[in-house]
């Protein structure tokens, strides 16, 4: 599988199994901030990349009842461990990219992390069209994902080699959403299991479904 291909190459599995949490157990900014003009109580939310679930766990906290996806099952023992007896999440493990073309329709998704992990250009776009079959007309996006203007990969990821578009495209895209939010911005971080600091260039879209 080319999806699980590149998030081996990107040093995630190993430093899921290095590290638990490999991430901040925080909230994901942007979900932190649709608290703001989003009630996710009774909310039937899609988390796809959940990672170790940190936003799964904060919306199911929020009164949300949660499908977490993810590829990894490295990531998704991690989130056992770290968010166990948790109510109202429901942990998949499996490719978001066939799960989005299921009939089952939510009130929120969540992309946080995961579409720039696709093999190439094509499946990112097939990914978000499919995006308002997924989430009711009304409902929210948020979206989260590196784009094109700068990647400081090689230090940090020396074998990954994401799918990258610009964040012009990605609003193009999105043109399905009223947007509430959208940024293009830098994040500067460091993985525990290597301390490498790196930079990457994201896209940030929150919005409601218009169509």
């Amino acid at each position: 599988m080319e999806y699980q291909m590149q998030m081996d190459k990107g040093g995630y599995d190993d430093g899921y199994d290095k590290c638990c949490p490999f991430w901040d157990v925080s909230p994901g900014s942007l979900v932190r901030e649709a608290t703001s003009y989003w009630s996710f109580s009774d909310s039937k939310v899609i988390d796809l990349g959940c990672g170790e679930g940190k936003n799964a766990a904060f919306l199911a906290e929020l009164g949300a009842t949660v499908d977490a996806v993810d590829i990894s099952g490295a990531a998704l023992k991690n989130a056992g461990r770290l968010w166990a007896g948790r109510k109202c999440i429901n942990w998949i493990q499996g490719d978001v990219r066939r799960f989005i073309s299921r009939d089952v329709t939510y009130d929120v998704a969540v992309v946080y992390g995961v579409v720039h992990c696709f093999p190439d250009k094509s499946d990112i776009e097939q990914f978000v069209n499919r995006l308002p079959q997924l989430v009711r007309r009304g409902g929210l996006v948020l979206f989260c994902s590196f784009n094109d203007r700068r990647q400081d990969i090689e230090r940090a990821h020396p074998n990954f080699k994401p799918t990258l578009i610009s964040h012009e495209r990605y609003l193009n895209l999105f043109g399905f959403l009223d947007i509430v939010s959208a940024s293009d911005m830098d994040l500067h971080e460091s993985h525990p299991h290597n301390g490498i600091e790196h930079v990457h260039s994201l896209t940030r879209i929150a919005g409601r479904i218009n169509v």
